[in-house]
């Protein structure tokens, strides 16, 4: 894990906005000491590496990812109606009958049932989204996929 962690602190050094989203509250995702880094370790200092947290329920980052895309598509219509360039990217949609499927879906989804399952509240879920719409690049990493038994499995089957 401490790669991980890593990688991360040298785009947070230039100034990347890293956005955690995990049940537990990790130390190295909020500051990050490298042992391979003399300095660092001699002077006991560490790189700041998410610039927002925000502790998502045990089980409940799919429904976090879910009030994410609902948040996403209810910006890109208002985009569309106040005649702004568009949030999503509609040929990819288009293109990809099952995203379009899950958007559908996801749209419909009410936000109680989300903040329930996630354990955020829609404005953090919409301050989110946000700061995905607004970035000019986004890498996305989970390990909630792996367990092929997740509690997650729910949340993107209906």
């Amino acid at each position: 894990m401490g790669r991980f962690y890593r990688r991360l602190a040298s785009p947070s050094r230039r100034g990347a906005r890293i956005i955690a989203i995990n049940p537990l509250r990790e130390r190295a995702l909020e500051r990050f000491e490298a042992p391979q880094a003399p300095i660092e370790m001699a002077t006991l200092s560490s790189t700041p590496i998410a610039s927002r947290y925000f502790q998502v329920k045990v089980g409940g980052d799919a429904a976090a990812l879910k009030g994410i895309c609902k948040a996403l598509v209810s910006m890109d219509k208002a985009a569309k109606a106040a005649d702004l360039a568009p949030v999503l990217v509609h040929s990819f949609i288009a293109a990809t009958p099952q995203v379009s499927m899950r958007l559908s879906t996801t749209s419909k989804a009410e936000w109680g049932a989300i903040e329930r399952a996630s354990g955020l509240r829609r404005e953090d879920l919409e301050q989110i989204a946000t700061a995905y719409a607004a970035s000019s690049a986004t890498i996305v990493s989970s390990a909630w996929a792996l367990p092929s038994t997740s509690p997650a499995r729910p949340t993107f089957s209906r």
